[in-house]
């Protein structure tokens, strides 16, 4: 037993000083301003061939369709060369975040709801076998996928009619229920905060945009709040307000009609709850913190390519654009 507790202490010291160096590859807000300020596509894929973010994949890639998924494969290498393997699957809690729009894309492919040219999502981001998931949407075999996401596939082929947006829906909360499971039997208060305030805080956002015409049925499993009954924008602040989300000195009337203090918000508090597990050495939270913000940079850039690729101005492209998250969060 002592010989496996040196093993995982030799797993988590390296992590120590790797997460430290990594860090420093990771996107400056001056790299955002760059990407957001480039002049179409192929200046973007430019800037980003110049960035320390782009440094440690292939050189010969040189377009966001074959550096993000290399990114994501990077960010799993990392993390499987960090953690003890009886910590691994802590991490499908960030993994899935690619299974999501894989899934959903094969059950909307089936159903004939999908356009013509419509591909399977390309990411470097999965936490269950694609071969899996292939065949438990064509023929049902779970094989060793968990319940939650069997049980998801199963409430879409149920639905009559079936409609894309509520495919997503389905999906969305299969893998949510899935994530809230793993943070708690991970035993981490910090990563389970984690996980709740992401789901809290993407309910509010459709609680927001849904008003007056809000259907329940939308929002996801596992959050802290209890939202199923909020009908108005009043209960819905009384509700944000007894959770203390976003502590108490946040004006509530500002941030539920001004989109974009509402992200803000959103990123502080992710920043937080990623500074304490920054915090706590020796332990799995601190890799786990590395990867949530490595993997958050990757959508940021993504969201930025679309944006581009869309012809969409610097200032419309930031209006949708993730909360940014930057390294400098982490407390050493």
């Amino acid at each position: 037993m002592s010989e496996v507790s040196a093993l995982i202490g030799q797993h988590y010291a390296f992590a120590a000083g790797r997460t430290g160096v990594l860090r420093q590859l990771l996107i400056s807000q001056p790299d955002v301003d760059r990407m957001l300020g480039s002049h179409g596509i192929q200046e973007l894929n430019r800037v980003l061939t110049e960035m320390k973010f782009t440094n440690i994949i292939p050189q010969g890639l040189a377009s966001t369709e074959g550096m993000l998924p290399a990114l994501e494969q990077w960010v799993k290498n990392e993390v499987a060369a960090m953690v003890p393997e009886s910590k691994r699957h802590i991490f499908t809690i960030l993994w899935t975040d690619g299974d999501a729009p894989t899934l959903a894309w094969m059950l909307k492919k089936k159903y004939e709801l999908t356009l013509l040219d419509s591909t399977e999502p390309t990411t470097g981001l999965h936490a269950f076998s694609v071969n899996e998931l292939h065949d438990l949407v064509k023929t049902g075999t779970p094989h060793s996928l968990p319940y939650e996401i069997v049980a998801g596939v199963e409430k879409v082929k149920a639905m009559n009619p079936k409609k894309a947006k509520m495919i997503d829906t389905v999906v969305d909360q299969a893998i949510a229920a899935y994530k809230t499971r793993i943070a708690k039997e991970s035993g981490s208060r910090l990563i389970l905060d984690f996980v709740q305030n992401t789901i809290d805080t993407t309910n509010i956002r459709t609680i927001v945009r849904s008003l007056p015409a809000l259907h329940t049925s939308a929002l996801l499993p596992g959050g802290t709040m209890n939202l199923q009954k909020v009908k108005t924008m009043e209960e819905l602040r009384s509700q944000i307000v007894q959770s203390g989300i976003f502590g108490f000195s946040v004006d509530l009337s500002i941030l539920l009609r001004d989109s974009i203090a509402f992200e803000r918000a959103v990123a502080d508090l992710i920043a937080k709850d990623i500074a304490e597990m920054w915090s706590m050495p020796m332990t799995v939270e601190p890799v786990f913190a590395f990867a949530a913000i490595a993997l958050s940079h990757i959508a940021l850039v993504r969201a930025v390519s679309i944006g581009k690729r869309a012809g969409l101005s610097p200032q419309e492209i930031k209006q949708v654009l993730p909360p940014f998250i930057p390294a400098s969060s982490f407390r050493s």
